[in-house]
């Protein structure tokens, strides 16, 4: 957790003070480490706010059918996903702080960081949208 936080507030500053010249990062070509950072850091941005978005939907969908529907076994599925969800989380950071760890010496620690939060994020989100009931 402290190797991620560090990062993406590390990345959030070297934007700002570079934001002209941040914001034209051609990331197809990105080659200096720092663009590399900061394309892998939008990359990773854009898959949690997905992640985000399915998982508001389907904690959204289980409490409306708690709320509908009468089923004993049912009951507590939203707070269960909210739980399993904190500890996914939990585990994300301790396995990506790892992977950082393990490269810590090398220029590509902060890509492998984002690679394995990039990585765990896309998965998870595949698997809460297994969950998800079609609308309609």
């Amino acid at each position: 957790m402290i190797a991620r936080t560090a990062l993406l507030a590390g990345l959030a500053l070297a934007a700002a003070g570079t934001s002209a010249r941040a914001d034209d990062i051609d990331c197809d070509r990105a080659s200096a480490t720092m663009e590399i950072d900061i394309c892998m850091s939008r990359e990773y941005e854009r898959a949690d706010a997905e992640l985000n978005d399915r998982y508001k939907r389907l904690r959204e969908q289980l409490q409306r059918f708690e709320d509908e529907v009468e089923c004993v076994a049912c009951s507590g599925m939203s707070r269960m996903l909210v739980e399993a969800q904190r500890h996914w989380i939990a585990f994300r950071d301790r396995d990506c702080d790892a992977v950082y760890a393990h490269a810590a010496d090398g220029s590509g620690r902060n890509q492998a960081l984002l690679e394995c939060l990039i990585e765990h994020t896309r998965t998870r989100t595949r698997q809460l949208d297994r969950r998800i009931e079609p609308a309609g």
